[in-house]
């Protein structure tokens, strides 16, 4: 599938097309408590230790991208 990054106002304002990545389905629930601030707490934490890149969407759908395959995975199974 094709992920495309946009604001609000539907322009890729220098984002756009995700290439590469991991992308996987997660609970609406779940997406929305990684964009609160605990969540990013824990992907700060996460950070220090894994190297990546991450999108989150309102919908549930996450793109995670990493030096290493086994990176992405490591960070999907944890969030």
């Amino acid at each position: 599938p094709l992920l495309t990054c946009v604001d609000k106002f539907e322009k890729a304002g220098g984002l756009g097309v995700l290439h590469g990545g991991y992308t996987y389905q997660s609970a609406t629930h779940s997406a929305q408590k990684l964009l609160s601030n605990a969540g990013s707490k824990a992907l700060e934490a996460l950070g220090e230790q894994i190297a990546f890149e991450l999108v989150i969407g309102f919908n549930g759908r996450v793109w995670v991208d990493a030096a290493t395959n086994e990176d992405c995975v490591a960070v999907a199974r944890t969030l």
